[in-house]
This record gives structure tokens, C-alpha cells and sequence, in this order.
């Protein structure tokens, strides 16, 4: 007998897929619960996956195998199981310990409320306006490290190039570049927070001539309306984390269309199991793969896939996308911790 489960899973892609979980095998009399037997068939709109269940796995009920083994199935790379059926899971910049998996499984013990993730979402600038206006500009560092990750802003020295930058904070990413002597004909800055777009136009590097700053919320319609010419390149650098994924789609769309052709789109965010995401305790995941921070914003941590198949649906060509590993060290608080980021680089053809 066949038992069927359907699945709104939200991980894969922005827009949600119904995911068929079929649990194939024998149906013991008299039980309210079938246990699993043999193979597992996970079908999607865009892939068919077989899995095969270790002997230590055909006794579990499906509802705790729905509960604390699905969601580590679909879409991540899994090796073979090890002797006593634990299954190993991950990716190919990140290997689950047992302790981590137990990790991961105790933030589903206690989830955000419906309620307060609406409010989350709803009252999204109000938390980052508080942000900035409890942190100014001490928070983020200056991403001096930009030019070495991202050649094509090189491309500024004397040329005409028109720079956007999404999520632009204070002006961690645009003053480094600016310090660097690097000339860009026109750069717009944009952010969600009013008081950080305040603080950025406080610097003494902020030059109304070639910069302007605004504030928008880059996941609607028209939200870059102030911008009156074509874009040649445009940054989503640790922006994307922020918002929720069901809007995901919405913000590639609109960089798709402000970019000129040949537009190049630069990226990165955090990526799926980064030692910021084991870190959350019960209590702070809202959905998959999308945690509630303490001070009400949010974070979400993206696998390679998902981020390459966001941005090829909206017509962007991938010239790389990938993991990429570095370290978090505070030699005076003695840390030292590895973090997982995704990085890739888009064209408009």
C-alpha cells in the first residue's frame, strides 16, 4: 500500500512547490501508522529523487520521519548512511556533526508564531530604522575585501560605469570603493531604513554630484523609480537574507529590469548551515532555512541551487555561483568560528 503526504515546502525556490512525499510499502494490520519500508520517492515539479532508507529506518513511524527527517532531504546533497542509519547531512562546504542535525531539529521544537511572523514582516523598516538608530554607524565593518571578490568594480577607474547598490546600510560597501580612488559616472544607494540612509548622506565622502542616496523597499513595484538611467552594475550583497522569500522573486525581477543589457548583478549572503543558523535556539526559526533575530530583523540562509535557479527565472544568466568558506576571528574576545557564504555574479543578456 501506497501512504501519501503533501508537502508546501518552501525552501526550493521562491515561488512554493506542492511536494509529494509517496512512502512505499506494506501496511501492517491493526496499526494506525505504516512504518516505512524499502524506498522513498520525493517528486517535484523540476526533479525526481529515489532515496533509499537504511534497516534502522523501516521500523519509524512516517510521522516521525515527516517530523525530524524530511526537510534534510529535499534539495541537499546527502552521502550513503552511515552503520547505524543516522544519514549524513549537508552540502558539498558543510558536513552535519549528529550534534548539529540535533540542533537543527531542536529549532522546529518551537517555531515563531503565524502572528508574530505577519508582525515581523509588517513592521520590517520599523526594526531597521531602530537598528540603526541604536547601533549609527559602529555596527558593520568596511567591506574593503569587495575589489578582490568582485573584479568588475575595478572596472570604475575613469570609466562611465552607473553603480547601484542595494541594501546600502551606512556605507560600508560604496565609501571603501570611493577611498580606493575608483570613479563611477553615477552611483545610487539605496536602503529599506530611513536613518540609514540619514547616516550614509552624513559622511564626508557623500558627494550629491555623482551619488544619490534613497530610501525604497526594493520587493515592490516601481521601487526604483528615482533612478533615470541604465544601470551597469548593481550589488544584492547580504541584502537578500533580510527579506522574506516569498518576495524573493520580486526583488530579482526588479534588478533584472534596471540593469541595462550585458548588466552585471553581484551577490552574496549567507549560505545554508553557516554557524550563524546552528547558533539559533528554539524559538527563532519562522519558517525553513528563515530565522527571527533578537532585535526583530531577520535572516534566511540560502543553498547555491536556490540562488541560481532565483535568478535564471527571471531571465539572468549565471557566469558562477558557489559556496565560499571564511573565518570570523576576534583575536581580543578569542573567536575564531568558520562561516559559510554564497557568492556568484549574474548577467543581463
Amino acid at each position: 500500500m501506497t501512504v501519501i503526504f503533501d508537502y508546501l515546502y518552501e525552501s526550493i525556490s521562491p515561488l512554493k512547490h506542492f511536494i509529494r512525499l509517496n512512502f512505499v510499502g506494506n501496511r501492517k494490520h491493526n496499526t494506525a501508522t505504516p512504518p516505512v519500508v524499502g524506498v522513498a520517492i520525493v517528486a517535484t515539479r523540476r526533479w525526481l529523487i529515489f532515496l533509499h532508507f537504511p534497516p534502522g529506518l523501516q521500523g519509524v513511524s512516517t510521522d516521525l520521519l515527516r517530523a525530524n527527517y524530511f526537510k534534510y532531504i529535499i534539495g541537499e546533497r546527502m552521502s550513503e548512511p552511515t552503520e547505524n542509519g543516522i544519514l549524513n547531512v549537508g552540502h558539498v562546504a558543510k558536513r552535519l556533526t549528529a550534534e548539529e542535525i540535533d540542533k537543527m531539529k531542536a529549532q522546529d521544537s518551537r517555531l515563531v508564531s503565524e502572528f508574530r511572523a505577519n508582525q515581523l514582516e509588517r513592521d520590517a523598516k520599523k526594526h531597521w530604522d531602530l537598528f540603526y538608530k541604536r547601533n549609527d554607524t559602529r555596527f558593520f565593518k568596511d567591506r574593503h575585501w569587495t575589489t578582490r571578490e568582485f573584479d568588475e568594480l575595478l572596472g570604475g577607474v575613469g570609466s562611465q560605469n552607473v553603480l547601484l547598490e542595494v541594501g546600502c546600510g551606512v556605507g560600508n560597501f560604496v565609501y571603501p570603493l570611493i577611498e580606493d580612488g575608483l570613479k563611477y559616472s553615477k552611483i545610487f544607494s539605496c536602503d529599506l531604513s530611513t536613518r540609514a540612509i540619514e547616516l550614509l548622506k552624513s559622511h564626508t565622502l557623500f558627494d550629491p554630484e555623482t551619488m544619490k542616496a534613497f530610501q525604497t523597499d526594493v520587493t515592490l513595484e516601481n521601487c526604483f523609480s528615482v533612478i533615470d538611467c541604465t544601470v551597469d552594475i548593481a550589488t544584492l550583497i547580504f541584502v537578500l537574507s533580510s527579506i522574506h522569500p516569498d518576495k524573493f522573486h520580486k526583488v530579482a525581477e526588479n534588478l533584472y529590469n534596471i540593469l541595462g543589457s550585458g548588466g552585471i548583478l553581484l551577490f552574496r549572503d549567507y549560505g545554508l548551515y553557516d554557524m550563524a543558523q546552528l547558533r539559533f535556539k528554539p524559538g527563532h526559526k519562522i519558517s525553513e532555512n528563515l530565522y527571527m533575530r533578537q532585535d526583530g530583523t531577520r535572516s534566511y540562509y540560502f543553498s547555491t541551487e536556490e540562488v541560481k535557479n532565483l535568478f535564471e527565472s527571471v531571465g539572468f544568466q549565471t557566469l558562477n555561483c558557489g559556496y565560499v568558506q571564511r573565518r570570523t576571528v576576534n583575536l581580543k574576545e578569542n573567536i575564531d568560528v568558520p562561516r559559510i557564504f554564497v557568492q556568484a555574479k549574474f548577467k543581463k543578456s
